[in-house]
């Protein structure tokens, strides 16, 4: 029962890029194939730089929803990196020092500081970005009857998301107290915008309503097929190609 989602192209944004993200400004965060880490306004227009720290390898992704604190994460080496607005280096956090081993999801939370899944004890945490933690949640264990893989958080709308592809999305207060678990698995491209729940699989969108436990079913162009990657955030979808990025809106 997929309804059609009638998309026109609102603007593209050139370049050579490999990741994007974007900020709570509507600034784009991307990574260049040639080590850069840029900040472009929405007309396109570069607006900061950082060349990352190639002894690190490739970052994985930046979290730039506090507009403060951009966070790089390079996960095959465990490393945090905290950037301030202008992508100037604030500290580094090697969280194998914290015993913090083969971490997979960070996010920044929504005061300053940053929320790390640990995958050795399966609790989640917060600390500060010098590395001292300063919270810590139940064993998920309890919640999800065998050890949860979290490849995602999200801070939103007052609530913690933190997904497991396989098992659902279990949703945490600010307190690090689980408040219940939503069947959703196998969605790419999870966000979280105003208690709805967006993700893309087999390229169908899905918009799943917390407040009404209602879920509609999008079907996407074939333009979407061969995207790098896809954000959905501001009722517009953002898709990485070969050209840059094409920001679509929804007639």
């Amino acid at each position: 029962n997929e309804a059609k989602y009638i998309f026109s192209l609102e603007k593209n944004i050139n370049g050579d890029f490999r990741y994007f993200n974007i900020d709570a400004l509507g600034n784009f965060l991307v990574f260049t194939n040639n080590n850069q880490l840029i900040k472009i306004n929405n007309t396109g227009t570069a607006i900061a730089k950082f060349n990352y720290e190639k002894r690190y390898g490739q970052p994985t992704y930046i979290d730039p929803s506090n507009p403060f604190i951009n966070l790089v994460f390079y996960k095959n080496y465990s490393i945090i990196t905290a950037l301030d607005q202008l992508l100037t280096l604030r500290n580094s956090i090697n969280l194998n020092t914290l015993q913090l081993f083969n971490t997979k999801a960070i996010a920044s939370s929504y005061d300053n500081n940053i929320w790390i899944f640990d995958d050795q004890n399966f609790v989640l945490k917060k600390i500060n970005e010098w590395g001292k933690v300063l919270l810590t949640s139940m064993d998920l264990r309890i919640s999800a009857e065998n050890a949860p893989s979290i490849v995602k958080i999200i801070d939103n709308n007052n609530q913690l998301y933190l997904y497991d592809p396989f098992k659902g999305i279990f949703v945490f207060d600010y307190f690090g107290t689980y408040k219940k678990t939503i069947a959703i698995i196998n969605w790419d491209n999870l966000y979280v915008s105003d208690n709805i729940i967006y993700g893309i699989s087999n390229n169908i969108l899905h918009a799943y309503d917390e407040k009404t436990l209602i879920q509609k079913d999008f079907e996407l162009p074939e333009i979407f097929l061969n995207a790098k990657q896809i954000i959905i955030m501001n009722r517009k979808v953002y898709l990485l190609n070969n050209q840059g990025i094409s920001i679509y809106h929804n007639n």
